[in-house]
């Protein structure tokens, strides 16, 4: 019985990675699983990677900000190679904003399936 429903649920089981990059060039990986509930798409998943897709959303407003001032230093034909350094260093580096962020999910098949059984 225990197998039948392991094989059941591995139908609706998928996994997925996620990465982030930090402002501080930092990349950091989680990864979990979540289950299709029905088929209206609706899931259950781990927090952890709900936290980081959120993270995410909120920080692309900033860190879009971010790169456009940076590229207005840069740009900028008035400014000196110095003076474009030191407004550069004045934009203040924030290490827990996530400038970049990707997910993979994994669908499992049939012949995998099988071959734990």
């Amino acid at each position: 019985m225990f197998q039948a429903a392991v094989k059941l649920a591995m139908g609706f089981t998928r996994s997925v990675v996620i990465s982030a990059r930090y402002d501080s060039g930092e990349v950091q990986c989680s990864i979990g699983t979540f289950v299709v509930l029905n088929n209206d798409g609706w899931i259950l998943t781990c927090k952890h990677i709900l936290d980081i897709m959120r993270q995410a959303s909120t920080d692309a407003q900033e860190s879009a900000e971010k790169a456009g001032r940076e590229a207005a230093i840069h740009s900028d034909p008035h400014l000196t190679p110095s003076q474009r350094r030191k407004q550069l260093g004045l934009l203040r580096l924030n290490r827990r904003l996530i400038t970049n962020h990707s997910s993979l999910v994994f669908a499992h098949s049939m012949a995998a399936r099988e071959r734990l059984w």
